[in-house]
């Protein structure tokens, strides 16, 4: 009688640890898919969510309106690439890590999203068409497969890279439709030096393609560039968005005819935007107004996951991957500097910061965005600017002589700030640079 007791309680636990374990292989199987696009150089205000004229995105629209929600008051840490997307993988900010130089590298006891999917059982794939996220840089933490479509012998960057990731981002799903995967997307093309999709005519100046490529780079860094240079590049950089937004939608198509896009976390983010003259200059990497750090950021949730309202209304990169993990259920590390924007404990302030030579200048700034005010302090000539974003987002209006008390108030959050980063920054390891690389970083306009 014992015997059978004894044998019958074995028997239940083993059925027991069975169901466990099913339950467990379910859920596992059953967890949403992530796909993580990032759009380079890509302007809010040239989205057709962004809220400004320039209308460059009615793929996305058609395709995610629907299920998306988009967030007009996303901001980059930094306005070039390998800051701004090593603090969106790392949620930390860029001097944390130490990547606010050309050679800089994430060091490897940095922990990313990448790997901490990985841990909870997600396949995890990179396609990446930028240097500045070469495996060499150390991005590549974590991901199963790291793609790199990067042409090596154009050194002018005049390669079209849209159709690359978006053929890869197709049969990685293939591959994949009937496990949790997790795909990062990097499109390029919308990134200087621009391509002419369509035809753009009635131009005939210094920057067609076949022209004299120094004396393109010497107008840029001279700012001698013209007014119809100015618009020709503008039509063209809107040509690039249309151009990728079209492979984009490939993608988010290819999810829906495989029956997996109600179950896919979609985030569709940019790293930073371009100055068109705004100021006097081209480019990116020399500044922290609007034009380089605002940026769209959308989001379209899994199906059977609830619509949530408790949104906060400011948030930048170091958001992002907590963000992703909170929605997919993952523990969010202690180490992570950001918060899930559905956390009600996250910061009502955005940080960014840039420290870093381009054309012989020092770029060394920093910034704060708080209650519909920007407050920026530039190190290498102690100058203060303050802007209220609510009645001037393009940033026109200089109010430090004529606001003293917002100043004062934005400035002793602005010093908590620089505190905490001198207190946290850190001295990378370095990455050696090849001829090569050199001159692909110089045709980016780093150099």
């Amino acid at each position: 009688m014992k015997l059978n007791i004894k044998k019958t309680a074995i028997a239940g636990v083993i059925i027991l640890i069975f169901t466990i374990s099913i339950f467990f292989f379910i859920k596992k199987e059953n967890n949403p898919n992530i796909v993580f696009i990032i759009v380079d150089t890509l302007r809010a205000d040239h989205t057709h969510m962004g809220g400004g004229e320039r209308k460059e995105t009615p793929l996305l629209k058609e395709l995610l309106a629907d299920d998306s929600v988009y967030f007009g008051s996303s901001w980059s840490n930094a306005p070039w690439t390998l800051p701004s997307i090593s603090s969106m993988i790392t949620s930390k900010y860029p001097s944390e890590i130490g990547t606010y130089k050309r050679n800089s590298k994430i060091d490897e006891k940095f922990l990313t999203l990448a790997e901490i999917l990985k841990k909870n059982g997600y396949a995890t794939h990179g396609i990446i068409t930028h240097i500045f996220l070469k495996k060499k840089y150390g991005l590549s933490q974590g991901f199963d497969t790291y793609l790199e479509k990067i042409d090596s012998a154009d050194n002018n960057l005049l390669s079209i890279t849209s159709p690359l990731v978006t053929k890869e981002a197709l049969k990685i799903i293939r591959q994949n439709k009937k496990k949790p995967f997790f795909m990062f997307l990097h499109y390029f093309d919308p990134h200087y030096r621009y391509i002419d999709h369509e035809g753009i005519r009635g131009y005939s100046g210094p920057f067609l393609p076949g022209k004299n490529e120094s004396k393109k780079a010497e107008i840029i860094r001279k700012n001698l560039f013209s007014k119809d240079d100015l618009n020709y590049l503008n039509n063209c950089y809107r040509s690039e968005i249309r151009f990728t937004d079209k492979y984009i939608g490939e993608v988010i198509s290819y999810l829906k005819s495989q029956d997996i896009y109600d179950n896919t976390l979609i985030v569709l983010v940019s790293d930073h935007g371009d100055e068109f003259g705004e100021r006097g200059t081209l480019g990116h990497g020399q500044s922290l107004y609007n034009e380089q750090t605002r940026i769209p950021f959308i989001m379209k949730l899994p199906k059977r996951y609830k619509k949530r309202t408790n949104i906060r209304p400011l948030f930048s990169n170091i958001d992002i991957a907590p963000t992703i993990l909170d929605i997919v259920n993952i523990k969010i590390p202690t180490v992570f500097r950001g918060k899930s924007i559905f956390s009600e404990k996250g910061s009502d302030t955005v940080f960014m910061e840039v420290n870093e030579k381009k054309y012989e200048t020092l770029y060394n700034q920093c910034a704060i965005v708080r209650g519909g005010w920007k407050l920026i302090k530039n190190f290498e000539n102690n100058r203060f600017e303050l802007y209220d974003l609510t009645e001037d987002h393009a940033e026109k209006r200089d109010l430090f002589n004529s606001k003293k008390s917002k100043f004062f108030s934005m400035h002793k959050i602005l010093k908590k700030y620089i505190k905490m980063r001198e207190r946290n920054k850190y001295t990378s390891q370095k990455t050696n640079l090849t001829e090569d690389e050199q001159k692909k970083i110089e045709s980016l306009g780093y150099i």
